[in-house]
């Protein structure tokens, strides 16, 4: 137990890291705090903790709309599980929007702070030009006239009496003179500028490209990126070309323009464009130097995939940038680009834009609400258009959510006391309106003061500006009792004669949590005193539950994790009201937070959990004995993290020591698998040392060795077919078998290099490339996992068994070096002579010990 600010007693924890995340973290919340609650979560369960990362970032019905403190747990997932982060980017792209990758790899380029920092920025720089008089980017002094300093006091009368001072001086130069000095001057601060940051953009380039080589966690992160922006835009393009636009995707719209802000400092666009038109698939870029072929790609990209991609989405900034407003179609605008931007519509298209918006009054048109809190909403009622947008994408959001079906009879207890300033007020406000519109009769409209002696209260107004005033003035005390607040609905229902139909389901109350204490009692003992109340007056079956939402970083936490009764949600968002909603049964705090994060989206989410088995294996020195090794730390197992395992070193390079072949070895001695190619030219059989392939027809399928197949596919002769176990629909159950198992599933020998080949060299001809690969990689990661694990057991536990049925050539070359020495260490015990000197310097080799000519033994 702690105590709240006001001094009053509640629980520190529910007693679940993963719980106390979910409950405690707010948009408000320190970049600090997140990552403190974050480690324990994930020391507790990876797997739900990195839900609830995609749960702050959930727009759409998903989560909890928090985009900036999503920003903070994913640069805290690439710092401490880099691979987690890589391997769920397509996954995670869902929850928000694309353009949250670009902004991840762009936080990592320039700092977690930059928007903090270029926000500051901004604001300093409109502070300072307001104390100039600044009134326009153009606003240069003028060389003649009242623009100018000189004749600043003319007006008055007192320039031209001092002008007539300096004829003399004053004819000399003329005002031509003058002028073309003045411009001259703007000309060369232009162009000052512009070297200024042609300079400041090859310094960015050259440390993305620093950071890119140097880093192989960015690096990963950064392709795997580039991979689902290609994927995506070649995907749309089809669609376009097959006649299909309605189903493109927004790749094109958040992929980063030419010489953007993202593009500069990540260099993304180059990087994508080399994907979309790859080298090998195109003959014009054949033979020519990579600078003027990423030229080309990237002018390419432009003008023939976003351009026209951009163009079939309707997007309101190309009829902007066009100047075209008169084509805009209001009714494409999304929910946050209409309130961004209503006040340019006015401004520019003020007749079309108020037709519009008499349409939807008059439910002839729609307008998007979907993405927008309750509270920017309300925020958003005394902007240029006098509210107008924001009634309107209010009512957009109750029938949104009034059309499910789900939310009905809660009652909201609305927090607006003194420690509920600035937004945590303004989220209190508006989602007790908002429960008191969904709620059905007798308690639509109706909601509960935060008070010692609470009241049930009626909203009153006939807009939404009125309504939210009214809620802001309401009485209000330091604590509520819920008691009382139960007491009344018990009253209104026993007078009313309601069913139970109509009774509260839920009280949702909408608070920082750092209230007084409202009994001396816990809450089972109020809880029981409530239902026996209900019980006495015929609603025993009916007795409404209580949730507790956190608007604000504190450390109260009202209940533990296990109550039942009750649920600790937290967040601006209304999406989370949509928990409570088909729920029959008794509340429970880590209940409801599993139903937060049990849709289909969140089950494609997949930590990487490994460590690296190998390294307290393989760094023991040659005659010791696994069992008197010191206790290793386990080094977290990522894409070849910051510390390189040793058994990574041993799979990317030659070592003549562990007896391991390299990378590119391994992929040498897999070349030679058949695999299956649809040849698009005509060509005589071929006479090779490993056979006859052929004769070759067009659109005939025929098998060929794999480095036959990538050597046809880079001159574009031939399309690949995947082998039938790569694809989605086998690679699923393989997984899924290889996680519930101890046991290796049947892969084919070498599927790890087979398959880094075709990602390389045939990516289009893999249908679902990327969910491929990451189940490829997630197989990996197990099967990788499993034999460290046996190893472990061998030498900790002294077994001499170790199951290593249908390992692949990767995963039997990682272990041959600890095999190889593990033997050479069982063959040196038998000598003990060859015991190596641990003082000795260890390139010497241990010699057998030289005592001379033994001396005959004389018979007894």
């Amino acid at each position: 137990m702690t105590l709240t600010e006001n001094n009053s007693a509640t629980f520190v924890s529910t007693g679940n890291p993963c719980l106390d995340f979910f409950f405690h973290v707010v948009p408000n919340t320190p970049k600090e705090n997140i990552t403190e609650r974050l480690t324990l979560a994930w020391n507790h369960d990876p797997l739900i903790t990195l839900k609830l990362i995609c749960n702050l970032r959930g727009v759409r019905g998903t989560g909890k709309s928090d985009k900036e403190g999503y920003y903070t747990a994913a640069l805290w997932l690439h710092k401490l599980h880099p691979k987690t982060l890589s391997s769920n980017v397509g996954t995670m792209a869902d929850f928000g929007y694309f353009k949250d990758l670009p902004e991840i790899l762009y936080r990592l380029m320039e700092g977690d702070d930059v928007r903090k920092r270029a926000k500051e920025e901004r604001n300093a720089q409109k502070t300072r030009l307001h104390g100039r008089g600044f009134r326009g980017r153009h606003n240069f002094r003028e060389p003649f006239g009242f623009g100018g300093r000189r004749n600043s006091r003319a007006p008055f009368g007192f320039g031209e009496k001092k002008k007539n001072k300096g004829k003399g001086l004053r004819n000399a130069v003329s005002t031509e003179e003058r002028a073309l000095a003045e411009l001259k001057k703007v000309q060369i601060e232009v162009e000052s500028a512009r070297k200024i940051r042609d300079e400041k953009k090859i310094e960015m380039a050259k440390r993305a490209v620093e950071r890119y080589n140097r880093d192989p966690d960015f690096k990963f992160l950064h392709d795997r990126v580039c991979d689902f922006f290609a994927d995506c835009l070649r995907k749309d393009m089809e669609l376009l070309n097959s006649g299909n636009g309605n189903k493109i995707t927004l790749a094109a719209k958040w992929c980063p323009s030419l010489d953007s802000s993202f593009d500069k400092s990540t260099l993304l666009c180059e990087s994508i464009a080399r994907k979309v038109f790859p080298r090998a698939e195109y003959k014009e870029y054949e033979g020519i130097e990579d600078e003027h072929y990423a030229y080309r790609v990237r002018d390419r990209l432009r003008k023939e995939v976003l351009v026209p991609l951009r163009k079939v989405l309707e997007l309101p900034e190309v009829y902007m940038g066009a100047n075209d407003w008169g084509s805009l179609p209001y009714n494409r605008v999304a929910s946050v680009a209409m309130k961004n931007y209503k006040a340019k519509f006015l401004k520019h298209d003020k007749e079309r834009f108020e037709e519009y918006l008499e349409k939807v009054k008059e439910g002839k048109a729609k307008i998007a609400a979907g993405a927008l809190l309750p509270h920017e909403i309300i925020g958003a009622l005394g902007d240029e258009d006098g509210g107008q947008v924001a009634e309107l994408q209010w009512k957009r959001m109750v029938e949104d959510l009034s059309e499910k079906g789900k939310l009905k009879n809660c009652l909201a207890v609305c927090d607006v006391s003194g420690s509920m300033c600035g937004i945590p007020m303004e989220v209190s406000v508006a989602l007790g309106i908002l429960v008191s519109e969904l709620s059905e009769d007798p308690w639509k409209g109706i909601l509960v003061t935060f008070s010692a002696n609470p009241k049930l209260q009626m909203v009153v107004g006939d807009n939404l500006r009125a309504k939210a005033n009214f809620v802001r003035n309401m009485k209000w005390g330091m604590n509520t009792d819920f008691q009382k607040v139960f007491d009344l609905i018990l009253e209104v229902a026993v007078k009313g004669k309601l069913t139970e139909e109509q009774m509260i389901k839920k009280v949702i109350v909408f608070s920082d949590m750092e209230f007084d204490e409202a009994s001396a009692n816990p809450w089972e003992t109020d809880y029981m005193m409530i239902v026996k109340k209900f019980t006495e007056k015929g609603y025993g079956n009916c007795v409404p539950q209580i949730v507790f939402w956190n608007l604000r970083d504190s450390i109260a936490t009202p209940v533990p994790g296990n109550q039942d009764g009750v649920a600790l949600v937290s967040g601006f968002s209304k999406n989370l009201l949509t928990l409570f909603l088909d729920e029959n049964g008794v509340l429970n705090p880590e209940a409801v937070m599993h139903a937060a994060i049990a849709g289909e989206e969140y089950n494609k989410l997949a930590p990487k959990l490994l460590t690296n088995p190998f390294c307290s294996i393989l760094t023991l020195s040659p005659l010791t004995l696994p069992s008197k090794a010191p206790p290793q730390t386990p080094i977290p197992f990522s894409e070849q993290s910051r510390t390189t395992p040793d058994f990574v070193n041993m799979a990317s390079q030659s070592d003549s020591n562990n007896s391991a072949f390299s990378a590119p070895e391994m992929e040498f001695l897999a070349e030679d698998e058949l695999i299956e190619i649809v040849p698009n030219m005509r060509m005589d059989t071929l006479n090779l040392i490993c056979g006859d392939f052929g004769p070759f027809y067009p659109q005939i399928a025929t098998q060929v060795p794999l480095w036959l197949a990538v050597a046809l596919k880079k001159r574009g002769k031939c399309t690949i077919r995947p082998p039938e176990w790569m694809s989605v629909e086998k690679l699923t159950p393989v997984l899924e078998a290889e996680r519930d198992s101890q046991t290796f599933q049947p892969l084919p020998f070498h599927y790890v290099e087979i398959s880094r080949l075709l990602f390389d060299h045939a990516r289009e001809d893999i249908q679902d490339m990327y969910m491929v690969r990451s189940l490829i990689e997630d197989i990996k990661d197990v099967r990788f996992h499993k034999t460290g694990t046996g190893l472990e057991i061998i030498t900790k536990e002294r077994t001499s068994a170790l199951r290593l049925k249908h390992l692949s050539a990767m995963e039997a070359n990682l272990v041959r070096p600890f095999v190889t020495k593990a033997l050479e260490t069982f063959s040196k015990l038998h000598s003990p002579e060859l015991i190596q000197d641990p003082g000795r310097v260890p390139t010497r080799q241990p010699q057998a010990a030289n005592r001379g000519q033994r001396r005959p033994l004389k018979d007894r």
